[in-house]
């Protein structure tokens, strides 16, 4: 029992010491990581003698640039660094190149201290992967929307073009017409085959521009349908986001602070792609923008209106 004694009083003392090493080797790493930072901007290091970063570095602390802008990386980009030094070195640094929204989507999915270096290197590339592909769809269905509206608007004018030249053509024959048959053939003998000549031109041309009037239509009905699916799309990403947010919240109690901060930023970001794309479609004569403004002008005045009812409730 002694002996046992002994040797557990040990190994609590080695624990112990063990525990305070290692948090002072955090606590160290973050304060030299922070001065590196403040070496650099404020370039201190002209005052030793040195004429850029790297060259005192290597001469002074005995790490490469990379290196050292490495740990400064981590000290600007990476969430919460102090409470995340135990992950080491290496994957504070994958994290720092991470946005602050990608970090906090990293950590959700995986515990980032108990899966090795090359698992969180796979983790990082299929993020920003699956964003980069999210955002080449976007952008692809943009395009085509755009597209779409591009062909929409030069039938338009190929139709207003027709349409001129096809009162153009009315007049001209009306012209023909009221003139006397035997005078205008005496005038000039040709009179008659013009005017064959412009009713079939006339007909022709009729016949061309339903042809495009059903294009245009066809093209409108497509955009729609974009319109639609890209909606749907945006519909089945904000419930996606919505069970993440429940399921996070049903885990833990949060601080109503942040998480009206998330939903503040959130909304603000989604309000400016919004205006963005009301901005485009106006500089660009869009067939819809109305509509846009309309829907815009009931929704401020909705939400407007509910605010108003909170403040006033009892």
């Amino acid at each position: 029992m002694n002996e046992l004694s002994a040797q557990y009083k040990t190994a609590a003392e080695l624990n112990q010491k063990i525990i305070i090493a290692a948090q002072m080797a955090q606590q160290n790493l973050y304060s030299m990581c922070c001065m590196l930072k403040e070496m650099r901007d404020g370039k201190i290091y002209k005052e030793l003698g040195y004429q850029n970063f790297e060259d005192y570095c290597e001469n002074e602390v005995g790490f490469g640039r990379m290196q050292a802008h490495k740990y400064i990386a981590i000290i600007e980009n990476v969430k919460n660094v102090n409470s995340s030094l135990h992950f080491g070195v290496t994957k504070l640094a994958l994290l720092s190149s991470l946005s602050e929204s990608q970090q906090e989507e990293i950590q959700e999915k995986i515990k980032v201290e108990d899966v090795s270096v090359r698992e969180l290197k796979e983790e990082i590339k299929k993020l920003k992967d699956d964003k980069e592909a999210a955002e080449k769809k976007a952008q692809d269905e943009l395009e085509s929307r755009i597209h779409l509206q591009s062909d929409v608007l030069s039938l338009k004018s190929k139709n207003r073009s027709l349409s001129h030249e096809l009162e153009e053509s009315n007049e001209k024959i009306q012209e023909l017409e009221s003139q006397p048959v035997e005078v205008a053939v005496q005038d000039n003998p040709e009179t008659l085959r013009q005017i064959d000549e412009l009713n079939q031109k006339l007909f022709d041309e009729t016949i061309k521009s339903k042809r495009e009037k059903r294009k245009n239509d066809e093209l409108e009905e497509r955009i729609k349908t974009a319109e639609q699916e890209l909606s749907d799309l945006r519909d089945i990403n904000k419930m996606q986001e919505q069970r993440i947010r429940n399921s996070e919240l049903e885990k833990v109690s949060p601080d109503t602070k942040e998480v009206f901060r998330a939903y503040y930023q959130h909304s603000v970001q989604s309000m400016d792609v919004l205006l963005s794309f009301i901005r485009e479609a106006k500089s660009k004569n869009d067939i819809n923008f109305e509509f846009f403004r309309k829907k815009l002008d009931n929704l401020t005045e909705k939400f407007a209106e509910n605010l108003h009812k909170i403040w006033e409730a009892e």
